[in-house]
């Protein structure tokens, strides 16, 4: 729905939209330090937010210039338009 500059300047991204574009795994490396790949395992975090109402964990983003570096992700399921979202 949003993201600030800091977001875009820490991903090295020149835009917010190219964050808002994406999917979680196409900001990340192929796969995260326990050897699943992002793009499933971005899924089964979407997935236990949503069922939980609240989800943290680690996860590990990759900058623009390839640098990968970890941080701390929060999850909360966002209603819109009738819909779950979830949001970070």
């Amino acid at each position: 729905v949003v993201c600030n500059r800091a977001t875009a300047r820490i991903l090295g991204r020149s835009s917010t939209d190219d964050i808002l574009l994406a999917h979680p795994a196409d900001l990340s490396p192929p796969e995260q330090l326990d050897g699943r790949g992002s793009f499933q395992k971005a899924e089964e975090m979407l997935a236990t937010a949503r069922a939980q109402g609240f989800h943290r964990f680690e996860w590990i983003l990759r900058r623009a210039d390839g640098e990968d570096f970890p941080v701390e992700v929060s999850l909360t399921p966002v209603i819109l338009h009738g819909r779950a979202c979830s949001t970070a």
